[in-house]
């Protein structure tokens, strides 16, 4: 799941800033990309808006992330990053109203080969998935927490969901600060942990717990402890985690992606030091270029699917297992990208709707809407 481990992504973003074409007064979908996009063959979809119930003519969601777990009823969870609505009178301009910070969560129907819908969870109405943290502090080392009054704003970012059991989904997340220094946004992200959410009663049996919890200074977690993309099997919890080592123009050149595995049990889960992650091996003829990964099971094989740039090119890789050689089994464009009025990122993969011959994404794709959307695409194997 996006892994909001666009951690990566937003160093990388400030350099195609002087390549974007500034976004339209209304937000309106813009160029050839936007309206490619909405005319989509229902069994090839490429860049269709992923929709929610609340939405209508005049009202709109934007937003991140956009990982997903299949429930055992049919149904999807997807779990979504920050959360805006716009909103507006008749065919006038659109305008920015609520703003949800951290998470929202929508539930879908879960149509093999096609692009789901679904309705705003808990009440019909996007709201907050993921508790805000009160333990996050200001990335400049002043000791002071990370609140609207010193300026910042934190958050819990999803990074990935799987069931855990019959009734409980295991979601977890990386705490950021989010600061804007001489207007742009920046992020640290600081710690990380996770969450039991019952999809039967739609509340949280356990926690969320801050494994990795910040420290008062304000400092980075590394990179290598944002785990995302849990896979559960036997009793066992396996997750991953991404960095770029490399990056060259907008996009990452070199990278390493880590994989560690635990017991699927809330006393290991909880604890720091079950986590030790190890390297994952490519065979030699490419490197992993990941500036955020989604890692699931397809079939009988694993994929990582890979930003590779902020222009929306991709990778994926494929292994049988977490321990054998990954190979790069196929690279492009995501469609729509690059984008005219921002960057594509978030991107994940979706083995809930993939089929035995195409893989199925989803990301965001500023041109798609006021504040860009998550549209969902599939990829040739």
């Amino acid at each position: 799941m996006r892994t909001r481990v666009s951690i990566c992504v937003a160093t990388v973003a400030a350099v195609a800033a002087a390549v974007l074409v500034p976004i339209s007064a209304q937000g309106e979908a813009v160029g050839a990309n936007a309206r490619a996009a909405a005319t989509p063959k229902a069994s090839n979809p490429r860049g269709v808006v992923l929709k929610s119930k609340y939405e209508t003519k005049t009202r709109v969601i934007s937003r991140d992330g956009g990982g997903a777990v299949a429930l055992p009823d049919g149904h999807s969870l997807w779990i979504f990053g920050d959360t805006g609505v716009y909103q507006r009178s008749g065919s006038g301009p659109w305008n920015h109203g609520t703003f949800i910070d951290g998470s929202t969560a929508m539930l879908t129907n879960t149509p093999k080969g096609g692009v789901p819908t679904g309705g705003e969870i808990p009440g019909g109405v996007p709201k907050r998935f993921i508790p805000t943290p009160n333990n996050v502090y200001m990335p400049n080392g002043s000791g002071k927490k990370c609140v609207q009054s010193t300026s910042g704003f934190p958050a819990r970012w999803p990074t990935g969901a799987a069931m855990l059991s019959k009734n409980e989904v295991i979601v977890t997340y990386s705490m950021v600060c989010v600061t804007t220094p001489n207007g742009h946004a920046a992020t640290q992200a600081e710690g990380w942990g996770y969450m039991l959410y019952n999809w039967k009663t739609k509340k949280i049996d356990h926690g969320p717990v801050d494994v990795f919890k910040p420290g008062k200074k304000g400092a980075k977690i590394s990179l290598s402890k944002i785990y995302s993309s849990p896979q559960v099997n036997k009793g066992v919890v396996t997750m991953f985690a991404s960095a770029c080592v490399t990056h060259k123009s907008v996009g990452c050149a070199k990278g390493n992606v880590w994989v560690v595995s635990t017991k699927a049990t809330t006393g290991a889960l909880d604890k720091p030091s079950s986590y030790k992650p190890t390297l994952l091996k490519t065979d030699g003829k490419s490197n992993f270029q990941p500036l955020s990964i989604s890692v699931g099971r397809y079939g009988n094989v694993l994929r990582i699917v890979a930003l590779a740039s902020i222009t929306g090119a991709f990778r994926i890789y494929t292994a049988p297992t977490t321990g054998a050689l990954w190979k790069l089994t196929k690279s492009g464009t995501l469609p729509g990208c690059p984008a005219h009025t921002g960057f594509c990122f978030a991107l994940e993969g979706h083995p809930e709707l993939s089929t035995a011959s195409k893989t199925f994404v989803s990301y965001k794709n500023p041109d798609s809407g006021p504040g860009g959307h998550i549209v969902v695409s599939a990829i040739p194997n």
